[in-house]
């Protein structure tokens, strides 16, 4: 307990004892309470490269993201044109030297200005659901797709990269690599046909992306479902 007067003590020294003593109780307290835990930042990325996909791939991404997304987030557009995206988009650009859908691996890089839990999702997708829980499900694991177009062969253990979870610079490993050889071609452009029939359908109410693998495009696709969300 502090004393309120010692035998001697100047009105000056009393004053700074006290401060002194204040001090002490302060570092004292920080000590015992618990620390305050940091809320790790939130990434939703895309690539754009070449001119496969438009800025408006990328805006309407964000829109969609924007509508069904109630985490803190930053959107951010990897691209080597950045003219036409939306303003409150943060654009990082693409290394030299990589084209075509080889760009992707870019993503892992440690190079990235990025720290934090990435949701990479391409652009030739529409949201429509809430998708929260692909950043909240076991968040301590990196997560993708299985891959959906060869979905009758059980025993057919591959990945499809429309949907990635990751933690910046637990997959460096695979822009590391891929540096090693650059030989790799890209593939052509794909996605500009058009579907004959108009439908109704809509994916099951769980399911929060749709991924639109080959052809067509969301933008050529004019089922009612694909209009709505896809804007």
């Amino acid at each position: 307990m502090s004393k309120k007067y010692v035998e001697g003590e100047t009105k000056e020294q009393r004053k700074a004892r006290k401060e002194l003593e204040k001090a002490q109780k302060s570092v004292e307290t920080s000590q015992i309470l618990p620390q305050e835990s940091v809320e790790e930042k939130y990434y939703v990325l895309c690539l754009k490269h070449g001119t496969k996909y438009s800025a408006d791939y990328v805006n309407k991404l964000y829109n969609g993201v924007k509508r069904h997304c109630t985490l803190d987030f930053e959107f951010v557009c990897l691209t080597e044109d950045p003219s036409g995206i939306n303003d409150d988009i943060t654009v990082l650009p693409l290394p030299g030297g990589i084209s075509g859908w080889w760009c992707k691996p870019y993503i892992f890089s440690n190079d990235l200005p990025l720290k934090g839990t990435v949701l990479y999702i391409d652009l030739d997708v529409v949201i429509a659901n809430n998708i929260d829980k692909l950043f909240t499900w076991q968040p301590d694991r990196w997560c993708t797709l299985r891959d959906f177009t060869r979905v009758m062969r059980p025993t057919w253990h591959k990945y499809n990269s429309s949907v990635i979870r990751f933690r910046v610079g637990d997959l460096d490993f695979v822009w590391t690599e891929y540096k090693k050889d650059r030989t790799f071609a890209h593939g052509g452009i794909r996605g500009t046909r058009r579907l004959r029939t108009i439908e109704h359908c809509k994916p099951k109410s769980e399911c929060c992306i749709t991924v639109f693998h080959g052809d067509p495009n969301p933008e050529n696709c004019l089922d009612p479902w694909v209009v709505d969300n896809w804007r």
